[in-house]
């Protein structure tokens, strides 16, 4: 009797076990993907007492975003509108570099830019620098990338007023 109570308690345990696993998330599945290089230069007017732009501070956040269906990945029928992101900042020169997944043909990549906020040089003269808060921001903009290629774009970031 004692082995029988044991192995029912051993099955019963062993089914517990089983039926309590997460469920586990499919995996990706690509196809060959190669990189395309999206790079170029960060701008915004900082100090208007000059007739530049001048860089973007140094650590300003550039994403782009690319639809996993436009990757040939799929996990299922809810990928469609899911996106796989891309992240980098912006270095003292102002420069930003991104590698994307991107395929032969073309693929559509989406980016945008985190608001800042600076305090804009407005006047300098022999009293002083006279400077007001300003945030600054860009629209999002698409770009098509391909595999293999580089593709520059400078971005002049726009302030409140």
């Amino acid at each position: 009797m004692k082995k029988v109570s044991y192995l029912l308690l051993s099955l019963l345990l062993a089914f517990f076990m089983y039926s309590c696993n997460k469920d586990e998330e499919p995996e990706l599945t690509t196809y060959n993907l190669e990189k395309a290089t999206v790079k170029g230069k960060v701008f915004a007017d900082l100090d208007i007492t000059n007739s530049t732009y001048e860089n973007a501070p140094s650590g300003t956040t550039v994403t782009a975003r690319v639809r996993y269906s436009d990757l040939g990945i799929s996990v299922g029928s809810g990928i469609m509108n899911q996106y796989k992101l891309y992240t980098t900042t912006v270095n003292s020169s102002g420069d930003y570099t991104l590698s994307i997944d991107a395929s032969t043909s073309g693929t559509s990549a989406y980016f945008y830019l985190d608001d800042f906020t600076y305090d804009q040089i407005l006047s300098s003269d022999s009293l002083g620098i006279v400077k007001v808060r300003k945030i600054y921001y860009t629209d999002d903009f698409s770009l098509e990338v391909f595999s293999g290629r580089t593709t520059i774009n400078d971005v002049y970031l726009q302030d409140t007023y």
